[in-house]
């Protein structure tokens, strides 16, 4: 498996455009505060073709502990929402053929 964290992006981000790695980290960041700005206001944000990232609410709902088998009530939250779009999804379907 391979694993791309946030400074190979930022190198790949300033290799491709040409701006210095401090400017496209910058970039980088705003990018992901943005996102993280919208969604902590309720909104999404939708990269065509990619993905759209956004929260949903999760009702409350009944469960079981998994160790004692114990019935537990599961209280409602909001959680993060990626629906991934079809380049996204082409993309994973080509890693699975080699």
């Amino acid at each position: 498996m391979i694993v791309v964290g946030k400074s190979q992006l930022v190198k790949k981000a300033s290799d491709k455009s040409g701006v210095s790695q401090k400017v496209a980290g910058e970039i980088v960041d705003a990018v992901l505060e943005e996102v993280l700005a919208t969604i902590r206001m309720g909104g999404e944000v939708k990269l065509p073709g990619y993905m759209t990232i956004g929260s949903k609410h999760r009702s409350a709902r009944d469960g079981r502990n998994p160790r004692t088998g114990e019935s537990i009530r599961i209280e409602a939250k909001t959680v993060p929402s990626l629906r991934a779009g079809k380049l996204l999804k082409d993309a994973a379907e080509e890693s699975n053929h080699g």
